[in-house]
């Protein structure tokens, strides 16, 4: 059945007479003699008088394949040129016939399952023979399944049997049998699951669920699913994650080795983001069911917030106050909880006193005391607050320098900008690119503010950082940050002398901020601070950084939709990934990396002099050129250590970092490899470790009204006598039937066990037979002799 034009009902709409949610009967005979216009039918006979087993549509090819049990059209392809022109048909000839068949896309194969015990691989442009046959299989094959990402094909045997194929080698990758029923006769379901890697079998009214292993030899995975969140607890020295499946971890800070899990934390809801308290020793999640929790690190949830008022929604950040919790990210106010209020499990939000400001919804926010809360929307629009009177004070814009927009604390904030004020615009796409993911504020930069310096930080859209003076309402610089990203997130450490990015393809970015935007100036600045290292350690989209000062040295926490968590020092240097089989030890790495830097700083500083005379010698624009051009070329590698020597002045502290780089690259190496990267796993096939649950057991179902009733639906085919049920069988043969072999055994595989014992019986009959016509012949000729 083939439809000419995409409509909003599938057949034409019934006539005014029908009722709106009445069920509507389509008639194969009524489409068959198009009487809907909107759709037509095309058949064929091909088969004959033999059973289809099974139909596909083949949307990259434009046709359609079926199968059946015949020999000579074991399977039929079927395509239309135009709609007037009758079909054209290819048929492929296998022994015995097909039960199943299967489409890659991307490979261009057909998987057949046959009948002769075998999986056969087709191109569908090539008739002849099959480009592939796969043998293993001892019974017939009953249905097949691609893995389309894995390039992998399933097929199950009559003899219940299931067997994982590797399409390029064809070969046999993992075999599981022992664990299916061993009725003769069922009738049999496979359906394979892409995105969740869930594997599916029924037979008659049993359902078998298998889950495949997740694995990954090339990179290690810290969570089953993406990693969404990441925390430092400096109290416990440990950091805390989760992920989209709801699932939070606890890991060792020194080791990487993972203390703590603790999983279904918001059922089945995505935790989008957590928080600690102050005394760090209350975990706040906030997940996709609009819900937010109050968790020990036993694993003992203390509080429930209905933050969305039972929404569903998803909760973009979560700030914990002295006095209180702000919730926030799907409207354009700010929830907030008050203190007082969570002497009970279940708490209830407050009002907000400042009201609604923004003109879309509330993405990120940051604090600094002792009250100053800024919170940025997805139109670009940054708000700065009062949190002790929740009044705003004024609006920062990310298109003007200078803005005018201060307002008392009993004002409310315009609703639409002024003549200064860049025109909101109605695409979704630009409101997109300007979307604000990060704020941060500058610590330290309390009085560079009040003298027209940044002091706050934010990013978005379009790869683009803002820095801001908060006291002016004024954008001090800008630079891009990553060039053709749609959106980046981005984390500052607590000493204001880091800024740390990352884009959606995994690459993160360290720049040096300690004296950038530091001194007010009339325009706006739009060059790019120095950019320390560029570190690789996700494939995918990063979710989420995190800075931390452990044991005296500055880290980098890094989340991403890998499933990977990753650490590494700050400015640069990577030390593993949580989760990874070998773990490292901190302590050690530490010290050697300090140690090494103190031994090249020394051989440095002995070399700064002749350095330096060499350098008065040079003309200063190649000298400058030349600076530029060696920045350009450091690899990744010498960008992974910046030593700040303050004994010196800025060219020669600057000449010393890189020297220090090129003299460690070589044994950063050695020891990244050594102390940091973890063993690959060595197991192999998809189903090497399988998880087989039962059923969760339903209610009992309301039966329906024609089984009620069935006297009012029937009429006089009901028969109300009910059946006299046969009488029960024997003891004995009871427990006899399970253990015939007819029952236990497949038919083909009973025949191959019986064919030596006929082939013996046979020869045994032949020889006795020949023995007996000897006897006979020796009686006859003794009988002649006597006479």
């Amino acid at each position: 059945m083939c439809f000419r034009s995409a409509v909003i009902s599938l057949f034409e709409k019934p006539s005014a007479g029908v009722e709106k949610n009445a069920a509507i009967n389509i008639r194969w005979s009524e489409l068959q003699q198009n009487r809907h216009r909107c759709c037509y039918t095309v058949t064929h006979s091909a088969h004959a008088t033999h059973w289809v087993t099974s139909v596909r549509f083949l949307g990259t090819l434009e046709a359609f394949v079926s199968c059946s049990g015949s020999a000579q059209s074991s399977m039929v392809l079927a395509w239309r040129e135009t709609e007037a022109r009758p079909l054209r048909i290819t048929a492929f000839h296998i022994e015995k016939g097909i039960m199943d068949l299967d489409y890659h896309p991307g490979l261009n194969l057909i998987a057949t399952a046959g009948l002769n015990n075998q999986v056969c691989l087709w191109n569908p442009y090539l008739v002849s023979k099959p480009v592939g046959i796969l043998q293993g299989h001892v019974t017939s094959v009953v249905a097949v399944q691609f893995m389309l990402a894995k390039k992998q094909l399933i097929s199950f045997s009559k003899d219940k049997v299931l067997r994982v194929w590797d399409v390029s080698t064809q070969l046999c990758v993992q075999h599981v049998a022992g664990l299916f029923p061993k009725a003769q006769e069922c009738k049999m379901l496979l359906f394979f699951h892409e995105e969740r890697s869930r594997l599916f079998l029924s037979f008659n009214s049993t359902l078998f669920f298998l889950e495949a292993q997740k694995e990954d030899r090339k990179r290690v995975m810290s969570h089953e699913s993406t990693v969404t969140c990441v925390l430092y607890n400096s109290l416990f020295r440990q950091v805390i994650s989760s992920d989209a499946n709801s699932s939070v971890k606890i890991w060792l800070m020194d080791t990487g080795q993972k203390v703590k899990h603790f999983p279904c934390c918001h059922g089945d809801a995505e935790i989008t983001t957590m928080a600690l308290d102050a005394t760090q020793t209350r975990l706040f999640t906030a997940g996709t069911d609009g819900a937010v929790k109050v968790w020990d690190f036993n694993g003992h949830c203390h509080h429930r917030l209905n933050a969305c008022r039972d929404l569903t929604v998803e909760i973009s950040q979560i700030l914990v106050l002295k006095r209180t919790v702000l919730v926030l990210g799907w409207d354009r106010v700010i929830t907030v909880f008050r203190m007082n209020s969570f002497s009970r499990f279940f708490v209830q939000p407050s009002e907000w006193k400042g009201g609604v400001q923004h003109r879309e919804h509330i993405v990120c926010a940051a604090f600094q005391p002792p009250q100053t809360l800024v919170t940025g929307g997805r139109d670009g629009e940054i708000i700065v607050w009062n949190n002790s009177t929740e009044n705003a004070i004024c609006k920062l814009y990310k298109n003007t320098e200078h803005q005018d927009c201060k307002f008392s604390s009993h004002s409310a904030l315009p609703s639409t900008p002024s003549t200064k004020q860049p025109k909101a615009t109605s695409s979704e796409k630009d409101s997109e690119s300007y979307i604000v993911t990060r704020l941060a504020f500058l610590e330290g930069r309390k009085r560079a503010a009040a003298t027209g310096g940044a002091d706050l930080v934010s990013c978005g859209g379009s790869g683009i950082v803002r820095f801001w003076n908060t006291a002016n309402a004024r954008l001090v610089g800008k630079f891009v940050a990553h060039e053709g990203s749609d959106s980046i997130i981005m984390t500052v450490d607590g000493s204001g002398c880091y800024l740390v990015t990352a884009d959606m393809g995994g690459v993160l970015k360290v720049w040096d901020i300690q004296e950038y935007c530091l001194q007010p100036s009339e325009s706006v600045i739009n060059q790019a601070p120095e950019m320390l290292s560029s570190l690789h350690h996700h494939v995918d989209r990063i979710t989420h950084l995190e800075t931390c000062v452990h044991s005296g040295r500055l880290f980098l926490l890094s989340a991403s939709a890998d499933c990977s968590l990753a650490l590494s020092f700050l400015p640069g240097g990577t030390i593993g990934t949580f989760g990874q089989e070998v773990h490292w030890n901190l302590a050690e790495i530490s010290e050697a990396f300090v140690k090494r830097e103190q031994e090249v700083s020394t051989e440095v500083t002995t070399e700064s002099g002749t350095e330096t005379d060499l350098q008065e010698t040079q003309p200063v624009q190649s000298s400058q050129h030349a600076e530029r051009s060696e920045s350009n070329t450091e690899t990744e590698e010498e960008k992974d250590y910046t030593l700040q020597l303050h004994t010196l002045d800025n060219d020669t502290t600057v000449q010393r970092s890189r020297r220090i780089h090129r003299a460690l690259r070589q044994q950063n190496e050695s020891t990244q490899h050594q102390n940091v990267h973890g063993v690959c796993n060595t197991s192999t096939g998809m189903f090497s470790k399988l998880r087989v649950e039962e059923l969760a057991s339903l209610e009992e179902l309301s039966k329906p009204d024609f089984i009620i009733n069935p006297h009012l639906y029937f009429g006089k085919m009901w028969d109300s006598s009910s059946p006299t049920p046969p009488p029960l069988p024997v003891t004995g043969e009871n427990l006899k039937a399970p253990f015939d072999e007819k029952s236990l055994f497949p038919k083909e595989v009973l025949e191959q066990v019986d064919k030596p014992r006929r082939y013996t019986q046979k020869f045994n009959m032949m020889r006795n037979y020949g023995r007996a016509i000897r006897s006979m012949g020796k009686a006859k000729a003794s009988t002649s002799g006597i006479h």
